[in-house]
């Protein structure tokens, strides 16, 4: 199922035919013309790889008309259309051709307000690059300079998200806010004895919770305006707090194993951000490659600063076909 491209250049999306697919498929368009990234959308049209015959046709049939009316003006050699498991099939795409990756969220489900299906959470876990989930109703202004939003808590894992929402606010000439959540009991938000030895602080005391979220802001090899934050609380609901504040930002968290338990931000935070915030929300999970997007924008600096009607323009003309290509196998 693995295409053929092996440049790390694209912004893939995967699409489904839900009523949020449009929205999705909107903040995907504007991150990949601010950051010069070629747009790939990648659909499954019938999660069973093994239905052939004329049920295998109308699936194919009906994926290529969900294409066609949902993004007619992306090119047919940037969309994929196969036939088989949908997180397996974007993580194949992943491997080979992508800085970032874009799904969306139904923001309902079990009480942790579960990513959308089975998709979201299988790519949280082990995407190889970062993730961006848009829940139902967020919004983004990519052009206007986005700020990242990032919770931080001195894992490996924030530390990743960090470097990564860095790359990102920088690439969309935004800013980067970093936030340390405790709780509101003014007890550790993560373990005592662990910070201790990391940090050499106790968490406990505010100023080191300062001091813990400006060490890591410090670390960062990203050169863009930086902001710090520290707010007691729940860390899904103040992390979204404080995005809401910003006239436009995305969410940047880490993802883990369930079985890590002694930072901040579990994975139970970045599933209710993904499924309830009102900004997208970029996961990090333990699998993914820093994003090369300062690079890719130095590259393609020529080809950004053309207006996004006369980009598509010119790649309709350089494409020619009008219908998206099938990688799935012929029936038999």
């Amino acid at each position: 199922m693995k295409p053929t491209t092996t440049h790390r250049e694209r912004l893939v999306c995967g699409v489904d035919d839900s009523p949020a697919a449009a929205n999705v498929l909107a903040v995907a368009t504007q991150l990949a013309e601010v950051l010069g990234l070629r747009l790939t959308l990648v659909h499954s049209p019938h999660p069973d790889v093994f239905v052939t015959g004329t049920h295998r046709r109308a699936a194919l049939d009906r994926g290529r008309a969900l294409l066609d009316r949902l993004a007619p003006d992306v090119p047919a050699a940037d969309r994929i259309i196969e036939i088989g498991d949908p997180a397996e099939l974007l993580h194949a795409v992943l491997e080979d051709s992508a800085e970032l990756a874009v799904v969306g969220s139904r923001g309902h489900g079990a009480a942790v307000a579960a990513l959308r299906g089975s998709v979201s959470r299988a790519l949280a876990r082990s995407a190889p690059c970062p993730l961006i989930v848009v829940p139902p109703h967020a919004r983004l202004n990519a052009a206007a300079g986005a700020t990242v939003v990032c919770g931080v808590d001195g894992s490996v894992e924030a530390t990743a998200a960090l470097e990564a929402g860095g790359a990102l606010a920088r690439a969309l000439g935004g800013r980067l806010t970093a936030v340390y959540v405790r709780s509101s009991t003014g007890a550790a938000a993560v373990s005592a004895s662990w910070a201790a030895d990391r940090w050499q602080v106790p968490v406990e005391d505010g100023r080191a919770a300062l001091a813990i979220v400006e060490r890591a802001v410090a670390g960062l090899s990203a050169d863009v305006p930086k902001g710090v934050c520290v707010e007691s609380g729940d860390p899904a609901e103040r992390l979204a707090r404080v995005a809401r504040a910003q006239p436009s930002a995305i969410l940047a968290v880490g993802s883990r194993d369930q079985g890590a338990v002694r930072a901040a931000l579990l994975g139970s935070v970045s599933s209710r951000l993904g499924a309830t915030a009102a900004s997208p929300v970029m996961i990090m999970p333990r699998t993914a490659r820093q994003p090369d997007l300062a690079a890719r924008r130095r590259e393609r600096s020529g080809d950004a600063a053309r207006p996004p009607a006369a980009r598509r323009r010119r790649l309709r003309s350089g494409r020619g076909a009008s219908h998206p290509r099938e990688r799935a196998p012929q029936a038999s």
